[in-house]
């Protein structure tokens, strides 16, 4: 894993061994969904789907805190019609997944999940 900072972007790097390379990216402001989405692909990223916390978690378990982040590639729609996505993160001590609204924007400093396109 690597981790680097550009222009109010936290990147990190999980290279495997099929050559594969997930990246973590965190801003510096509030951002919406769409807004998240086409910076990561400005980066040559596509949004990761929720599978790729399975494939992190069995590769790196060590390292299962640092996967905690959105992942806008798996979009859900409820019954309402709203359209939700996959959050990953820990509370007290157990791993949770959460489906929150796509729309609605996402707090300063959270994590979304990206696979090299």
């Amino acid at each position: 894993m690597t981790v680097t900072m550009k222009e109010g972007v936290a990147i990190e790097h999980f290279h495997f061994s099929s050559g594969d390379e997930a990246r973590f990216v965190s801003f510096d402001q509030h951002i919406e969904s769409d807004r998240a989405m086409a910076q990561l692909e400005r980066m040559g990223y596509v949004a990761a789907k929720i599978d790729l916390f399975l494939q992190l978690a069995t590769q790196y378990p060590n390292h299962l805190n640092e996967y905690a982040a959105v992942y806008l590639g798996s979009i859900v729609v409820d019954s309402h019609g709203e359209a939700r996505v996959p959050v990953v993160y820990l509370c007290d001590g157990v791993w949770r997944i959460d489906l929150l609204w796509y729309d609605g924007g996402w707090a300063k400093g959270t994590r979304f999940a990206g696979v090299l396109a």
